[in-house]
C-alpha cells in the first residue's frame, strides 16, 4: 500500500504498532519522468443544497473558479505534470447561513496524483484522497481558527496573534496562512470584548436542554466572570495566554494580551452589490521555511512517498501566489 508519509511522528509510530504490513517493508518507485495530466472535476453539486445558491449561481461561480485553477496550473511543477496527475476537486462549505455569510464558499483542492510502479506490475496511482493543497473560497470563518462560543447568528473565534500585512489586500497570519481580500471593503473580521463573549457563552449555555447541567455551567461561567475587574470586561477578548494571575473563563476567555486575539466576522465586509458567485474572500497556507520544505521532499523522494510531489508543488508557493490570487478577488 503507498503511504502518503505526511503525518506527525507520533501518527506514524501508531500506525507501524498498528499496521498488519511489516515496518521496513519498501514502496513501490515513483515514476517521475511519466508525463501526466492535469483535470478540473467540475460538478454542479458543490453547493450546499440548504444554502439556496441558483444554477445560474452556480455556473457563474464555476467560471471564476475555473479561471483561479488556470492562475494556480501555471506554477512551474503544476505546468510540467511530471510523474503525477493533478485531479482538482471541489468541497462543499455549508457556511452559508445568518447574516456573515453571502458569498458561494467551497474549498478547490489540488490533487497531486503520483505515478508508481511495482515490479511485474502496471503503472499505478492513488486516486482517493491523494495529498494535496486547498484554497478556501467565501467563507470567513477560517479553518484555521478556533471556536470559542456561539451564540444565535454570533459565533466567536480566535485568530493567529502574529499578523503581517504583505500589501493592500494580503494579509499573512503566524507566517504561513495566507488572507486575500479587498482592502476597499471594511475589515474582515471585527474585535470583541470579553463582556461581548462571556454574553455570548451565557446565551449559548441556557440553549442546553439539561437542566442540572445548564444550571452547573451557568453558575461556574458567571463566577469565572465575577473575578474580571470591571475595565477587563470591556477590553478585547483573547484565548488563555501566559499570565495565568489573570482570571478566565472555562480556560477559554481572558483579557490576557499574551493570548489569542477573539473575533467575530464582520458582515459590513461583504459587498453586497456584487452577485453571490463573485470571490470576495480567499485564504490557504503557503510554507515559507523553504529549508523544512526542502527536506521533507528529499525524504518523500528517498522512501518514494506519493507525498514527494506536492512537496514539489509547495516549494514553488510563495508571496507572488497570494499576489497571483488576490486578482480573483472581485471589487
Amino acid at each position: 500500500m503507498k503511504q502518503k508519509l505526511a503525518m506527525p511522528l507520533a501518527a506514524i509510530v501508531a500506525a507501524i504498532l498498528i499496521s498488519p504490513y511489516p515496518a521496513h517493508a519498501k514502496e513501490c518507485p515513483l515514476l517521475l519522468e511519466k508525463q501526466g495530466t492535469f483535470e478540473f472535476l467540475t460538478r454542479t453539486d458543490y453547493a450546499w443544497y440548504e444554502c439556496g445558491f441558483t444554477k445560474v449561481e452556480i455556473n457563474d461561480n464555476l467560471k471564476e473558479l475555473a479561471a483561479l485553477v488556470a492562475t494556480v496550473r501555471k506554477k512551474q511543477v503544476l505546468a510540467g505534470l511530471k510523474g503525477f496527475d493533478a485531479k482538482v476537486a471541489l468541497y462543499t462549505i455549508n457556511d452559508c447561513a445568518g447574516p456573515d455569510a453571502y458569498g458561494l464558499p467551497v474549498r478547490v483542492s489540488f490533487g497531486l496524483c503520483s505515478w508508481y510502479q511495482c515490479d511485474g506490475k502496471k503503472p499505478a496511482r492513488i486516486l482517493m484522497e491523494p495529498p494535496e493543497w486547498s484554497v478556501i473560497i467565501n467563507t470567513m470563518r477560517g479553518g484555521f481558527t478556533g471556536g470559542v462560543a456561539s451564540a444565535g447568528d454570533r459565533v466567536y473565534f480566535s485568530v493567529p496573534g502574529k499578523k503581517e500585512i504583505l500589501g493592500a489586500g494580503v494579509d499573512v497570519f503566524d507566517g504561513e496562512i495566507y488572507v486575500m481580500y479587498n482592502p476597499d471593503r471594511p475589515g474582515y473580521w471585527l474585535p470583541v470584548t470579553v463582556r461581548e463573549v462571556y454574553n455570548a457563552m451565557v446565551e449559548e449555555t441556557k440553549r442546553d436542554k439539561d437542566a442540572y447541567s445548564r444550571d452547573f455551567m451557568l453558575k461556574f461561567i458567571e463566577k469565572e466572570y465575577a473575578a474580571f475587574p470591571e475595565a477587563d470586561r470591556g477590553r478585547p477578548a483573547y484565548t488563555a495566554g501566559t499570565n495565568a494571575t489573570l482570571p478566565r473563563i472555562l480556560g477559554k476567555v481572558s483579557a490576557d494580551v499574551t493570548g489569542s486575539p477573539v473575533m467575530r466576522v464582520n458582515p459590513g465586509y461583504w459587498n453586497r452589490k456584487l452577485p453571490r458567485s463573485a470571490i470576495q474572500f480567499i485564504y490557504c497556507r503557503i510554507i515559507n521555511n523553504r529549508a523544512y520544505i526542502k527536506k521533507e521532499k528529499e525524504f518523500f523522494l528517498q522512501k518514494n512517498s506519493i507525498s514527494y510531489n506536492l512537496y514539489r508543488f509547495l516549494e514553488t508557493l510563495d508571496n507572488d501566489t497570494a499576489a497571483s490570487l488576490l486578482r480573483h478577488i472581485r471589487r
